[in-house]
């Protein structure tokens, strides 16, 4: 069912709004709409019509699956101490300052400049 245009003088006063462009803009989209863009049901969307999507898409059932169509698999890197290796989450730097050793050397710091 079509939308009626809006009736002239339907909005008064004295500013832009009211001086008729209000009325004009609304008649304009319901102008647009009762010419194809709205009323009845919508096309159904499927992929083909959607716009911008990516060029590659990890599409599966399961996350295996979806590894699978795009090809990545999964890592084969293994877990140790060697540079072609990755570190365990729990491992730890001994050779690292603590925050113990970051605070004693900030205070140190502090003094030295404090001493002059």
């Amino acid at each position: 069912m079509p939308i009626a245009p809006l009736k002239k003088k339907i909005f008064s006063g004295t500013s832009k709004i009211f001086d008729g462009t209000l009325e004009r803009i609304l008649n304009e989209i319901i102008t647009a709409v009762n010419s194809g863009g709205g009323g009845g049901e919508p096309a159904p969307v499927t992929w083909n019509n959607v716009q911008d999507k990516p060029a590659i898409i990890a599409a599966g059932a399961t996350q295996e699956a979806a590894r699978a169509a795009i090809g990545a698999g999964t890592s084969n890197l293994a877990i140790g101490a060697g540079g072609d290796q990755a570190a365990a989450g729990n491992h730890t730097h001994a050779d690292l300052a603590t925050q113990a050793d970051l605070t004693a050397l900030a205070a140190r710091v502090t003094a030295l400049e404090n001493a002059g």
